[in-house]
């Protein structure tokens, strides 16, 4: 008979701790809080790059863009939507680690999906929004958003073992 034992029920590592359900949230949050925080950053250099070539055309420090003042606003308009969806998802990945408003949770990482303004990031981006989904939607992970929300979990509670509000020590 070999050393590994096949029983599902058995531990071949007891050393090794377990994944809790905060740590199966705390990777895709961080890296949906990084990639907002990213596009955040394009949505703003597109903003400034597209003002400045905007201005120095309008005093004739450079020669006349071929394109009109309208591609300046849509160009705009653009990198303005992308920076509201970007600090939008900030703040919901902000949430998700912290086990708060699950809707927003669930709202930021749909817009994830989006990747506006950066959508040449879409292939990266619908990774991150489809897996934060399927975190979001698994049982454990709910009950907790569940239970913070109801009061009975401590609103910092983290990797605690006794974060229960109605217990006493």
């Amino acid at each position: 008979m070999s050393e590994h034992d096949q029983r599902e029920d058995y531990d071949d590592e007891p050393w090794r701790g377990r994944r809790t359900f905060e740590m199966v949230v705390k990777t895709p949050s961080d890296i949906m809080w990084s990639l907002g925080l990213f596009q955040l950053l394009a949505g703003f250099f597109t903003t400034l790059t597209a003002g400045w070539a905007f201005i120095e055309a309008s005093f004739g420090k450079s020669p006349p863009p071929s394109t009109s003042p309208w591609t300046f606003l849509v160009v705009s308009i653009f990198a303005i939507l992308g920076i509201a969806t970007s600090a939008f998802i900030l703040r919901g990945a902000s949430n998700m680690k912290r086990f708060q408003r699950y809707d927003l949770a669930v709202i930021a990482s749909l817009l994830t999906l989006s990747s506006l303004p950066c959508v040449f990031a879409l292939p990266y981006s619908a990774v991150i929004g489809i897996w934060t989904l399927m975190v979001l939607r698994r049982h454990d992970v709910r009950a907790r958003f569940d239970a913070g929300a109801r009061g009975t979990m401590s609103p910092n509670a983290g990797d605690a073992a006794n974060a229960r509000l109605d217990r006493t020590p």
